[in-house]
């Protein structure tokens, strides 16, 4: 199983549809299944696991601040929280406190 973004599976099927050399050796490994790892809106079950994983990271990197303040302070939009924004906020804001 692969677990990325639309992109990489759209670039693994043109490697693999082409025959680019490494490509069969990367499905035989791992396998033709794709799984992304962003969740929809629609889907509440995941909508809780990945605010708990957002959560774990910015209490492990920024103790004293919720997950909800950091997003507010972000160019995020809607409620979905998304780990590269993330983790970028956490790197500017360390930067601005340096």
């Amino acid at each position: 199983m692969v677990i990325g973004a639309q992109g990489l599976k759209k670039k693994l099927q043109s490697g693999m549809d082409n025959d680019r050399i490494g490509f069969s050796e990367f499905f035989r490994r791992f396998g033709t299944d794709f799984m992304t790892a962003r969740y929809t809106e629609n889907d509440a079950e995941e909508r809780v696991f990945f605010l708990g994983e957002a959560t774990k990271i910015v209490a492990a990197n920024m103790p004293k601040m919720k997950v909800s303040e950091l997003m507010a302070k972000s160019e995020s939009t809607g409620t979905i929280y998304s780990l590269t924004r993330i983790k970028e906020r956490i790197i500017k804001m360390k930067r601005e406190a340096a």
